[in-house]
């Protein structure tokens, strides 16, 4: 039997992976029943007796790619050769196909345990309601196959370019953008095309070269090469590859032009929670059955990214989840882009300026304006001449809105002169942190902080913090929380932005 497995992470290929053989105990298992793996050693593993435990994952077998489902550890029984283990299914486990291929062993209980990684073939079982009759190996043959023949479709998906898809004939091509600036620990298949690390990161001893070429001009000695700073450089130059499998174009150009725009949406949505939206340096574009291609070679500007999900897929999955609604919503599109451009500034100004757009936008489609503003406990707002604020105002709508999310009351603490002081942000005295030492920071004058430090960015470029403290109440309160650092306007409208956005995304 064949079943399409997805590639280890580039993290997990680093443990030593041995080949050995393994069963399972049915083909066919309901919710909540129990599944027992029995890891066969032809020749007795070294100290087997001596495992303490067995970590097992299995996977979901769709059709686009296998999705991680459920994962255990426990301790095995080990009888001579064999290592044995048993994990009950939860009650509620999703009806479908599951496969197995990977276990890894610890011997003993000490931090640094020995741990081997040690390899299968897939053994492919069912997950079924009590109504249905359990499968068999050839029935489980035939469902893996037509999945099987589903994935090949996915993978190789024929895209086409809009000047290709109005013309009466057109040239297949094999396209490549090369980027920089993310790190993915794992290959990615999309439908018609994938995203796959390199493994490389780009080297500084061209820039080392024309140093040394300079210090000669002006009669200084040449400085030696550094391999530590090289080492630094390609670590924080992690590329990938994205792969567009076949492109019906109706020349090199076009097919370049479509898969750049494509690529560039990609690259919006792996930088939105990396810090860091990755650039093309590179493109190629293969015609088949010709020798003639077209190749391109850029200067992004790197700054790396090493952020990296745990779940192999989830850049798959949110790449696929994510790409049809910007297609389709052009509001969309323009929040994605201002929250991906936020997150990759370095600027610490410029990045609130650009977290409180996305706020903006958001407020200015949703809130209703004329309204009074009110305190989470439903008390008024008013102004220093005793008339209530209301949504007229950008202030009054953004805070409004993060007011109507509902996820804004934080704590912590920080230590003053040897003692530890608390603060809440957004909440009350009836909050379960707090004491009679705590600093309440209404969400009011969060939003007010943030707005008045918008403004200055907005408009003089910066936001100073002496000329702030000699300014009316709202610039004074910003300076007060900037200096204190501990609750900073700009981390707490961050965090207030990156709710908006997912939630606005993950609308239908």
């Amino acid at each position: 039997m064949e079943c399409w497995i997805d590639p280890p992470a580039l993290d997990q290929v680093q443990m030593a992976e041995q080949l050995i053989r393994a069963s399972i105990n049915q083909t066919s298992f309901l919710p909540g029943a129990t599944v027992t793996l029995t890891l066969h050693f032809d020749v007795a593993e070294a100290g087997l007796d001596a495992v303490s435990n067995v970590s097992v994952d299995f996977h979901r077998i769709e059709r686009e790619r296998n999705q991680f489902a459920f994962g255990f550890g426990v301790a095995p029984i080990i009888k001579e050769s064999t290592v044995e283990v048993s994990q009950t299914l939860p009650a509620d486990f999703r009806i479908g196909l599951y496969v197995v291929n990977r276990a890894v062993l610890v011997w003993g209980n000490d931090p640094g345990a020995r741990q081997e990684q040690f390899a299968f073939d897939p053994i492919v079982f069912a997950v079924q309601s009590a109504v249905e009759k359990p499968y068999s190996l050839q029935e489980l043959d035939v469902r893996v196959n037509e999945i099987n023949r589903q994935r090949g479709d996915y993978v190789h998906r024929v895209m086409k370019t809009v000047l290709a898809q109005n013309a009466v004939t057109a040239t297949r091509f094999r396209v490549l953008i090369f980027g920089v600036g993310c790190l993915l620990h794992a290959r990615q298949q999309l439908e018609g095309y994938s995203i796959s690390p390199i493994g490389l990161g780009l080297s500084h001893r061209p820039m080392h070269d024309i140093v040394n070429t300079a210090l000669q001009r002006e009669g200084v000695g040449p400085i030696d090469f550094d391999p530590q700073a090289e080492a630094h450089f390609e670590s924080t130059t992690p590329t990938f590859m994205v792969s567009y499998i076949a492109v019906e174009a109706l020349n090199h150009q076009d097919a370049l032009d479509h898969c750049r725009l494509h690529a560039n949406e990609v690259f919006q949505i792996l930088g939105l929670e990396r810090g860091q939206m990755p650039r093309e340096f590179a493109a190629l574009v293969f015609q088949y059955g010709s020798p003639a291609y077209l190749r391109s070679f850029q200067m992004p500007g790197y700054r790396g990214n090493l952020v990296s999900d745990f779940n192999p897929v989830s850049t798959a999955n949110a790449i696929e989840r994510l790409l049809p609604k910007l297609a389709a919503n052009p509001f969309l599109r323009l929040l994605s882009r201002t929250y991906a451009d936020a997150t990759a500034e370095t600027n610490h100004g410029f990045a609130l300026l650009r977290y409180w757009a996305v706020l903006e936008l958001l407020a200015d489609r949703y809130v209703t304006r004329g309204t009074r503003i009110s305190r989470p406990d439903g008390s008024v707002i008013s102004k220093a001449n005793g008339k209530p604020e209301l949504t007229d105002t950008k202030l009054g709508r953004v805070y409004t809105h993060i007011l109507g999310n509902g996820v804004f009351v934080t704590q912590g603490s920080y230590i003053d002169n040897g003692k530890e002081r608390r603060f809440i942000i957004g909440g009350d005295s009836t909050h379960p942190g707090y004491t009679a030492n705590t600093e309440l920071i209404s969400l009011w004058d969060m939003v007010i902080a943030a707005y008045a430090i918008r403004n200055a960015i907005a408009h003089e470029g910066q936001f100073d913090v002496l000329t702030a403290a000699l300014g009316g109440r709202n610039k004074q309160l910003a300076a007060k929380l900037v200096t204190s650092g501990y609750a900073d306007p700009m981390g707490f409208l961050k965090q207030q932005a990156q709710i908006a956005f997912w939630r606005e995304s993950n609308k239908p």
